[in-house]
């Protein structure tokens, strides 16, 4: 059995703090969570926050980050209507 990856870990792994993950996941979409709510990852989850870093590093919006990854286990990415505002 492996040992789930925590919002720590990738804090420690990539080099972002927990305030920058919860606000890439208003955008990115939820991530996963372990039968107590915990946000936990995977090595594929890993890379993808990783590769989502080096994006923005690059000088992509997360919207355009979004639009460039496949996340992890083929699952669909959010549409940008499901966080527009409903004026």
């Amino acid at each position: 059995m492996t040992k789930d990856i925590t919002v720590k870990d990738v804090e420690k792994e990539i080099g972002v703090t927990r305030a920058v993950l919860l606000s890439w996941e208003s955008v990115l979409g939820p991530f996963p969570r372990n039968t107590r709510g915990h946000r936990t990852f995977d090595p594929a989850w890993l890379s993808y926050l990783r590769q989502a870093k080096e994006k923005l590093a690059e000088g992509l919006d997360l919207w355009r980050v979004l639009e460039q990854l496949q996340r992890p286990g083929g699952q669909a990415a959010p549409s940008h209507s499901a966080f527009a505002p409903e004026w």
